[in-house]
């Protein structure tokens, strides 16, 4: 069933068929979605809850309705575009220590040395994202799903990201 899907969907419509309704919706809001029914993608995908936990976290925005001048957009597309990765990574690619380098052009590193695998941001201080789970498919992308959303260092003032800097 999941090979019939990932055959047949594109990232949109896969994103809407696991339930990735907020990443979904800023991607939308942004018109990265859509470049999403063509590009060939790697997407570490937040997971809702994701969202929750980053908006009661932020200073500068408390939902994604808060996103509305160009420059805002512009962040939330940043942010979105942190979570990309241009061509196919299956989880069996990624390695300990491995940087990779997301469309926004910064760079997230992989870490599989504990018990679950993790995505540390450029944040310096942020916690690591879990992976959830890995390799949805889909025709034109490979989801891989995360528990927290990643914050590249650039954007951690636009976002209102509490910091030791200030």
């Amino acid at each position: 069933y999941q090979s019939v899907l990932s055959a047949s969907l594109n990232l949109n419509e896969r994103l809407e068929n696991k339930g990735f309704n907020s990443f979904l919706a800023a991607a939308e809001k942004t018109g990265l979605s859509a470049s999403f029914q063509s590009d060939n993608l790697t997407a570490f995908v937040p997971n809702d809850e994701a969202f929750v936990a980053l908006f009661a976290t932020i200073t500068n925005f408390g939902s994604l309705d808060d996103f509305g001048e160009p420059e805002q957009l512009s962040a939330l597309k940043s942010l979105l575009e942190y979570h990309l990765y241009a061509g196919a990574l299956m989880a069996s690619q990624l390695t300990d220590g491995q940087t990779i380098t997301t469309i926004n052009g910064g760079e997230i590193e992989v870490d599989l040395s504990g018990d679950e695998p993790r995505l540390k941001p450029s944040l310096s201080g942020a916690i690591p994202s879990k992976i959830v789970s890995t390799n949805i498919g889909s025709t034109n992308a490979v989801i891989h799903e995360i528990n927290r959303i990643l914050v590249p260092t650039d954007l951690a003032s636009a976002l209102g990201v509490e910091t030791s800097d200030g």
